[in-house]
């Protein structure tokens, strides 16, 4: 077989190839195919609890928040957008689509506040950062609403539990402890 000919056929076998991976794929991935609400709650939940597990295992930052801050709200920043993006992936049926916009919208604003606190921490701003805690916080509520109303991420999966409460925790700051100092 010439050369010429060789590659076309290896091209259009590849090419048959990945149209048989997407058809086997096909409504799998949840992207541009209107889904169910069963399986909008699913898919939400399986992200929920991904969130929810991956900030529940972060080292909590110390307290007053500085520099050594920066790495947790970075990995939490890291996650939420990560499950903005999955979110966002999905297509909700026309009757859940308000709520949802507004869920992935509010996905979208702590993630802006996650870049603030981020900058906060790493020059250690502590005010800042309690400030823009309390701006996440908003947020949260706003998701969490929208939550409820589609019926998504019960329990200690819901953004209330995975992002609020964990921003919550904090740790002593062993670089602001001093104690008696001995000769």
């Amino acid at each position: 077989m010439r050369p010429g000919i060789r590659a076309l056929v290896l091209l259009a076998l590849a090419g048959a190839a990945v149209v048989a991976f997407l058809l086997v794929r096909g409504g799998d991935d949840g992207g541009g195919e209107e889904l169910t609400h069963t399986q909008l709650v699913t898919r939400a939940n399986s992200v929920c609890a991904r969130l929810a597990r991956e900030n529940r295992a972060l080292e909590s930052p110390p307290r007053p928040y500085d520099f050594q801050s920066a790495d947790f709200f970075s990995s939490v920043h890291e996650n939420v957008t990560e499950a903005k993006e999955a979110l966002d992936e999905l297509e909700p049926p026309t009757s859940d689509s308000a709520a949802f916009d507004r869920l992935v919208e509010a996905y979208g604003r702590m993630e802006t506040d996650f870049d603030r606190i981020e900058a906060a921490a790493s020059v250690s701003q502590d005010q800042e950062v309690v400030v823009v805690i309390g701006e996440i916080v908003v947020n949260v509520r706003d998701a969490a609403r929208s939550e409820r109303e589609l019926g998504i991420c019960p329990g200690d999966t819901s953004v209330l539990e995975s992002v609020a409460a964990q921003l919550r925790r904090t740790r002593p700051n062993p670089l602001s402890e001093t104690g008696p100092l001995e000769d």
